[in-house]
């Protein structure tokens, strides 16, 4: 017998002319493994294929996968058809010593291994700040919209406003994979629905929104100071790998300086009590449809005491009395620039007598 190549020849004894016998040839079964044969830094969450080439009757192929540099093997298919690729989504298994055997399904024996290591990588999440842009002047409450995708699945988004953390939100992985993997199942999707119900750690009044790798908050910037503002949305993986994006905005808003007096005045021998109301308009270019007076007795709800017209400011100044107050009573009184859609866009302290 005499073995070349991957096949064996040989001949049987006796028979054949002269008696020479009967020439035959078998192939022998060998497997090369093509790729990934060391080197390559695939992300996991992404597809690639495992390629390899093959000799003699072999019908299915069992592949096989380490993640310590072959001191130990995990499966990951037990029979695939013998035709030389497999689609493979690369897992959340993140290693530098990885390499894959196959072997034949039916012959353990008959197998090739990755020539060197390969690496598995879990690449960070990508977040990106849709609105506001870098550079926009804002006022009022503002809606910040923020995309985050990542090839495993995003875990949860943080939206900070200065470095402090404003709200966060947690995702099903399905939501927020990139295009072209599996649609989440009905699990995915109640994970989804119940992240929008959860929303944890908000300020007062701050809403995220969760939806298809969007997300959204809002951030009332009648609490920030004017001037510039950093906005910054980290997104993170199930891994804890962390991807982030920031704009600077400029915050414009009124600013409204607020004094109160209380004051007496006598009339025919009655002493009675009124509030003497002043406050210094600065409007920053924004546009201000009316300033309500807002006024407060005691621990009560703060009601509407007047409006005043831009036209009746006198020199950038509101001027006005709250008559007949009641001597033993405390009164609090604020005022609030609304623009022409009823927006605030300025409050004043609150100033109590």
């Amino acid at each position: 017998m005499i073995i070349s190549d991957s096949t064996l020849y040989g001949m049987t004894p006796g028979g054949g002319d002269r008696g020479l016998g009967v020439i035959f040839s078998l192939p022998l079964s060998s497997i090369t493994v093509t790729s990934p044969n060391g080197g390559e830094s695939w992300n996991s969450g992404t597809n690639h294929d495992i390629t390899w080439t093959s000799t003699g009757p072999m019908a299915r192929v069992r592949i096989e996968l380490s993640l310590d540099n072959g001191s130990s093997w995990d499966l990951v298919v037990a029979g695939t058809a013998n035709d030389g690729r497999f689609a493979w989504t690369v897992p959340n298994t993140p290693s530098s010593r990885c390499r894959i055997r196959i072997s034949d399904a039916a012959d353990a024996a008959v197998r090739d291994t990755s020539r060197a290591v390969f690496s598995i990588i879990n690449a960070p999440p990508q977040a990106k700040i849709l609105s506001p842009e870098n550079g926009a002047s804002v006022y009022g409450v503002v809606t910040v919209k923020a995309n985050a995708t990542d090839d495993t699945g995003i875990a949860r988004v943080e939206f900070y406003v200065d470095g402090i953390r404003k709200g966060q939100a947690a995702a099903a992985q399905a939501d927020s994979k990139q295009p072209g993997h599996s649609p989440g199942t009905i699990d995915n999707l109640k994970m989804a629905k119940q992240a929008f119900l959860n929303t944890i750690d908000l300020d007062p009044g701050v809403n995220v929104f969760v939806g298809n790798s969007q997300y959204t908050f809002t951030w009332n910037t009648l609490d920030a100071s004017k001037g510039a503002h950093v906005l910054r949305v980290v997104a993170y993986d199930e891994a804890g790998t962390m991807g982030s994006d920031s704009v600077t905005v400029h915050v414009l808003k009124v600013s409204l300086n607020l004094q109160v007096e209380r004051r007496d005045i006598k009339a025919f021998s009655i002493l009675r009590q009124y509030a003497q109301i002043l406050c210094t308009v600065e409007t920053s270019g924004l546009q201000v449809a009316r300033y309500n007076i807002m006024r407060r007795k005691g621990t009560a709800d703060f009601s509407l005491l007047g409006t005043i017209a831009p036209s009746e400011l006198q020199n950038n100044q509101i001027h006005l009395q709250d008559k007949y107050l009641e001597k033993d009573s405390t009164y609090s009184y604020r005022v609030e620039a609304c623009d022409a859609s009823g927006q605030l866009i300025g409050i004043s302290m609150e100033r109590s007598i």
